[in-house]
Parts: C-alpha cells; structure tokens; sequence
C-alpha cells in the first residue's frame, strides 16, 4: 500500500520479518513521522515544527491533523504492545530501536506537552481524553495537543523506558535539562505510584519473602528471610526515573558471596536499564536467584539450619558415603569435641 502523501514509507518486512510482526502493519505505516525540514535535528529541536503545517514560521497554535493523527497511532501502537505476550513485547522494542522512529517523535511530543506553564494533571498523565472528546475538540487547539502529547510522554516512559533513556542521553544539553525537570515534577512521581500499585497488586509476599516500597523515599526493599538469616536488596529511584538509572543495593546478602551478588545486581540493572524491565521484575529476578541457591538444600544435620548461625555459610561439606552436607564449622567442631574424623551420621571415615 502506498503510505500518505509527506510520510516515509515502513521498513521493508524482509529485514526483520519478527520484529514487523509485533505490530501490525496498517499500524506501523503511519508511525514515521514526516520528513524533517533541511537542517533540523530531532534530538536537538524543542519546537515540533516539522509537525506543523508546510510553514515553517508557523506558530505554535497552527497545527495540523497530521499532528495529531501521529501521536495518536503511537498511543496505539504503545497500548497494542502493552497487550502483547512477553516475546512480542521484545519484539517491537527491538524493532522500534532499530527504525529509530521514535526520539523524533518523543520531542514533539514533549514540546507540545511542555509549551504550557500549567502542568498536566495526573488524569491528563494517566488516561488519553476520550476518542469523541478529541474528534469535537479543535483539533488545532494547543490545549488539546498538550494533553495528547503529555499523555504519549508518560505511556512511553511506562512502556518503553530503555529506548526513551537513549533518547534523551542523546538530546542538546539544554533541551535534556528540561525534559529531566518535566520528568521529575510530572512524570516520575505518578510512575512510581503505579508501580508500587503493581507490586502491591502481585502479592508476591510469603513467610520467607516480603517486598515494601515507598513513593516518598523512592525506594522498593525486597526482604527474603531464610532460618535466622536475612537478605535483602532496595532499589533507590532517582527523580528522574526512569531518565536516570535506578540504584541496586544489597544492604543484607548472607550466604551469598560478593561475586554472586556482584552478577545479580548486573543482571537486574541490565533488565531495568536495557530490555524495558519494570521494577516489579527486577525484584522477582532477585527472588528467582536466590531460591536457586537453596533449592534442594537442606538442613545441616549438625545444627539443623541452612544457613550458619555465625558466618552464615551453606552446607558443603559432604560425606563421601551418605552424602550428607555439613556446614564447615559445624563439622570442625563435631571433630574436636567427639575426637573422631567420622561422619557424624554414618561414622565413616572422614576424608577429603
């Protein structure tokens, strides 16, 4: 099919036919925006003037429907991928990444979001004004695009967090300084509220794993309790978030040792950073890590604990006959106070 008249066509489907089935492709060909007039650089422009009618010196309230029909097919195309399974989802952030069609849309639509003093209201944010409510509006209005372009910012920051962080690494200084203002007073608080929601919502917590958060102090802490021991990671949200990245701290990390934990806060930082990862699946990550550690361990028959009352050690000593595992100290001491080097169970010789 032939794309509308000033708009670049799709990316060829043979290029990467996975990607192109994320999204469908009526949908894809109207999310390019118009071609850029000579000289305009999309990271660098605080004016959505290349959205505006052919004039170029046209004001901030002549603009067209073209305009408007562009961001909202990238509503649609953000809440079409939300509704995708995972590998889908992967599929059209890998896709969106490799066009790169989006940061040229992300500063229109920041201009018009930002081109008022009054700041949008968490209902403008969170909830796109009915279809009808658009089509009777005028379409022209500056009000009307503000709320529409306010509205795709924080779908984008919620959906595509990864790909916007590239965007914004790569805007002016000036124009990156006031997009980090506007998503730190606008955009930042109201995501963490919706996924401290979304944790709350997962009701991940059991007698040996607990998660809280906090939108005051910005922090979510994970607690995973085994016997007397506890582990436990908090995520620290900076301001910006999620523009700037989110600090991984393991306050409490017994039984595991500091290369172990040193992989597991890159793995969660990679998720959180790269691949569009919510705060909610960094968290279960962790959890999934760490239940691999004590999967199948069991209690030291010396102490009956899996975890080392005073270093907090797993039991890796093993009996060459019954293979049963002791903590180390707890093995030294059987040794010393029984004066024997047999296994404490079977009373086999002990050997290395």
């Amino acid at each position: 099919s032939t794309p509308p008249a000033g708009r670049a066509p799709a990316p060829p489907s043979g290029g990467a036919p996975d990607h192109l089935r994320a999204l469908p492709a009526p949908l894809l060909a109207q999310l390019r925006p118009p071609p850029l007039p000579e000289g305009m650089s999309p990271s660098g422009a605080a004016s959505p003037a290349w959205w505006k009618t052919r004039d170029p010196a046209a004001g901030l309230q002549v603009m067209s429907t073209e305009a408007l029909g562009l961001m909202l097919a990238w509503e649609l195309a953000l809440a079409f991928r939300k509704r995708c399974p995972p590998r889908l989802q992967s599929n059209a952030s890998a896709f969106l990444r490799q066009a790169d069609i989006l940061p040229a849309v992300l500063s229109a639509a920041f201009a018009h979001a930002s081109m008022q003093a009054a700041h949008p209201s968490a209902e403008e944010l969170s909830e796109l004004p009915p279809l009808e409510h658009l089509l009777l509006h005028d379409r022209s209005s500056a009000d009307c695009m503000r709320q529409v372009g306010a509205h795709l910012l924080y779908a984008a920051v919620e959906e595509l967090p990864a790909l916007v962080r590239l965007w914004f690494h790569d805007l002016h200084r000036a124009t990156a300084i006031k997009v980090e203002h506007f998503t730190s007073a606008e955009l930042c608080p109201l995501l963490l509220k919706k996924e401290i929601a979304k944790i709350q919502e997962a009701a991940v917590d059991h007698d040996e794993f607990s998660v809280r958060g906090s939108a005051k102090t910005r922090e979510i802490t994970a607690t995973y309790t085994k016997d007397d021991a506890v582990l436990e990671v908090v995520l620290k949200v900076p301001p910006a978030y999620p523009l700037r990245a989110v600090e991984v701290d393991g306050t409490k990390r017994v039984g595991v040792s500091e290369g172990k934990w040193k992989k597991w806060a890159l793995s969660m930082r990679t998720l959180l950073d790269n691949k569009d990862g919510s705060l909610l699946d960094a968290i279960l990550l962790w959890k999934h890590n760490i239940d691999q550690v004590f999967e199948d361990v069991e209690e030291c028959p010396i102490c009956y604990t899996v975890l080392h009352i005073v270093n907090n050690s797993l039991p890796r000593m093993a009996c060459h006959t019954c293979r049963n595992k002791f903590h180390s100290a707890c093995l030294s001491k059987w040794f010393n106070t029984s004066n024997k080097s047999t296994c404490p169970l079977c009373q086999s010789p002990w050997y290395s």
